[in-house]
């Protein structure tokens, strides 16, 4: 048993793909734990756990790729490994090859039910962060699978009654079987105080959440994680007739993307902004989302995420002055990009908003305009260099 001592425990969440396993086994400091979450499946070639490659797209790793990640390493990958994903024992033979001294797999020909793996986890870490020896933290689990309501209530087609919490806690196995090493707790480095790290949770769904409005648009979410993947591209737009479940398709991609990191400044989508990506005022709401932060003040450039061409403070901060002159309407601008000028017009253009302004005035598709010689503390102008051309 351990003694009492303070630990410091840093979750860390990744989504399972080859390249996060790749980095988990290449990084000198050595987890404590590796805990796979997500699904199993058998084939010709044994079993294997589901990945997914960079789109998305589901990638069996079977044993060979496992043994292949492993076999050049000198010492063991972390202490304890805990597959949690149907059959998954047939991969428990490598992690043990490797050095690990505890392995807890599912059974190589069962399935697992998710109320199942997440209540045996729970009490698993439990017991193992409080010194308990990984045998006994092993059986305490077990036993939480067997009295958990959740289970009881499931129908077991296979006795035609309720209640598959034997069946399900039996499922669980600690390899290497009557290992003399399971009968002492793991190792934890004692640290001057306590401290538990842990991620987002809502950020590890391994398959975009499930939505009852986004009935066959999988395909399109596909699409969007191609271009974005294949390209240079940072900005996508969806185009189509009201009620099709374009905003349903944006917030499911924008997650999906999120939750895998995919870009450093994060991902923006929705039908309105937030006071989290821009300087407005943020008491002020302008569809449904929540109200945010009033600064009352300008902000540093830089202060919020660029744009997709790399371009800040495009929403907010300050009005900016525009060449164009006003015009009541868009009838007869110009269609080359160039300036808007007129001879009777003593008001330029004035857009994007400022820090004192509400949400509405936010959108692109907002205009103002103001006298030539009107001077304020919420209007300002962006400096544009022209490179010149070369032959």
């Amino acid at each position: 048993m351990l003694e009492k001592i303070a630990v410091t425990v840093e979750i860390t969440v990744k989504v399972a793909t080859t390249q996060t396993l790749l980095e988990v086994f290449a990084n000198r400091f050595k987890p404590l734990i590796i805990h796979f979450i997500g699904h199993g499946m058998t084939s010709s070639n044994g079993t294997a756990l589901v990945l997914e490659d960079k789109v998305g797209i589901a990638r069996p790793f079977t044993e060979d790729d496992l043994k292949t990640i492993l076999d050049s390493r000198r010492e063991p990958p972390c202490q304890l490994a805990l597959l949690n994903a149907c059959h998954s024992e047939g991969l428990a033979n490598a992690l043990i090859k490797s050095g690990v001294s505890h392995v807890i797999a599912v059974n190589a020909e069962d399935t697992i039910l998710d109320i199942a793996a997440r209540c045996f986890s729970r009490h698993l870490y439990q017991a193992l962060f409080n010194g308990i020896l990984v045998v006994d933290s092993f059986l305490q689990s077990r036993k939480a699978v067997k009295i958990a309501d959740e289970l009881r209530n499931i129908f077991d087609p296979k006795t035609f009654k309720r209640g598959v919490n034997f069946q399900e806690a039996f499922k669980f196995q600690l390899l290497p079987e009557n290992s003399r090493e399971h009968n002492q707790s793991l190792k934890l480095q004692s640290v001057t105080a306590g401290q538990v790290i842990a991620p987002s949770w809502e950020n590890t769904n391994v398959i975009p959440s499930y939505d009852s409005t986004f009935v066959g648009r999988r395909q399109d979410l596909l699409k969007i994680a191609e271009i974005l993947a294949n390209s240079d591209y940072r900005c996508v737009a969806l185009h189509g007739m009201g009620g099709m479940g374009k905003t349903a398709l944006a917030y499911a991609a924008g997650r999906w993307h999120h939750e895998r990191e995919r870009f450093r400044d994060g991902v923006y989508c929705g039908a309105t902004i937030t006071s989290n990506l821009a300087n407005y005022n943020g008491k002020s709401t302008y569809a449904n989302e929540q109200p945010g932060e009033f600064r009352e003040k300008t902000t540093v450039v830089g202060s919020f995420p660029p744009n997709a061409f790399g371009l800040y403070d495009m929403h907010g901060n300050v009005w900016e002055w525009c060449v164009d002159d006003w015009h009541n309407n868009y009838r007869d601008a110009p269609q080359d990009g160039t300036a808007w000028l007129s001879k009777f017009s003593n008001r330029k253009v004035l857009r994007s908003d400022s820090w004192a302004g509400d949400p509405s005035f936010s959108r692109s598709a907002y205009r103002d305009s103001n006298t030539r010689g009107n001077r304020d503390s919420d209007i300002g102008f962006r400096v544009v260099r022209v490179a010149p051309r070369t032959t």
